[in-house]
């Protein structure tokens, strides 16, 4: 992935770690606007339709991983506002199967959804069980509150029934979120954090990683602060951070966010040492931040970044997401 000077050197080496040589010298911006086209078999992708307990139908697109089983990571990509979910289908693709020639690694299932609002997710279930359209209504900041807490229980519900039927390991999840979407992931995965401890089967601290690109400080009511603040966001998740470092606004907001992280972090890594050599198996840094030579943002941002920013992705979520040992457990227990 393209890089500006690391405002830090220990994230700097923490991200040359985490990619193998081979990659690092591949993250350059010329090499990847020069990058042709790619193309590979179309994988198995299936339209999805989700109602929140208030009511609103949700769209969006569900990619099986190949060969999914009870072992399966998932991971929930969130667009940003006024985008539809389809600008991840190229990753998306990606992740649920290896195609020939790739590094080894494990396929990972992928639930694009549109939060309430953003693309088809328009339509809102009446009392009466009359449906309406409410295209083109502009968002409030009850709507984005509603997007953290009945949006995301409608994906959870989804996601419970997958794992029980042994389709993915929920205990395996990952948010990834664009703009408006890193942050209504990043208060999700707090609110699954905030889950206690039950005698009875297991609840929730599910998402063991989050993919913020350009992510907000704050954005129509909700603040990164409070929820950056709890333990399990905290300390148990990994992150990763990319956007346009060339815009410094959200280099700001994204600097903020990183000194929150850290807060709860292991020490970074001595800048001293060398990266790891192709074929080795780095431990994942706890933070990567990980700007590009860009002041665009959001999707624009990952479509410039291209494939190599894409294989970053990629090559960290099997790192915190399948590498890991989380237990398969039933959901709904009887």
């Amino acid at each position: 992935m393209p890089l500006l000077p690391s405002r830090s050197p220990s994230r700097q080496n923490a991200l040359s770690r985490f990619l193998p040589r081979a990659a690092w010298r591949l993250a350059s911006l010329a090499a990847v606007a020069a990058s042709p086209l790619w193309a590979q078999e179309a994988p198995t992708s299936l339209p999805i339709e989700l109602e929140t307990a208030d009511g609103v139908i949700l769209s969006g697109t569900y990619y099986p991983a190949t060969d999914a089983g009870r072992d399966t990571p998932i991971v929930v990509m969130l667009a940003d506002e006024d985008e539809s979910p389809a600008v991840f289908k190229n990753l998306a693709e990606r992740l649920q199967s290896v195609a020939e020639g790739e590094a080894e690694r494990t396929p990972i299932s992928v639930l694009t959804v549109a939060l309430r609002g953003q693309g088809d997710s328009t339509r809102v279930r009446t009392a009466d069980g009359e449906v309406i359209d409410r295209r083109g209504a502009r968002l409030q900041p009850a709507d984005a509150a509603a997007m953290v807490k009945a949006d995301m229980e409608a994906v959870r519900r989804l996601l419970v029934a997958k794992n029980d039927a042994g389709e993915l390991n929920l205990n395996r999840l990952g948010y990834l979120g664009v703009g408006l979407g890193a942050i209504v992931a990043t208060n999700a995965a707090a609110l699954d954090w905030a889950v206690p401890i039950l005698n009875r089967g297991k609840q929730g601290r599910d998402v063991k990683a989050l993919v913020l690109v350009s992510p907000p400080w704050r954005q129509l009511g909700l603040e990164m602060l409070p929820v950056l603040r709890q333990p399990g966001v905290q300390s148990e998740i990994e992150v990763l951070l990319t956007y346009g470092g060339e815009d410094k606004a959200v280099a700001g907001d994204v600097e903020r966010i990183v000194r929150q992280l850290e807060k709860g972090r292991p020490a970074p890594v001595d800048s001293t040492e060398e990266p790891a050599a192709e074929g080795e198996e780095p431990t994942p840094p706890s933070v990567v931040d990980a700007p590009g030579k860009s002041r665009l943002q959001g999707s624009a941002w990952l479509k410039q970044a291209g494939r190599a920013g894409e294989t970053a992705i990629i090559r960290f979520l099997d790192r915190t997401l399948a590498g890991p040992d989380y237990a398969w457990t039933q959901r709904r227990l009887d």
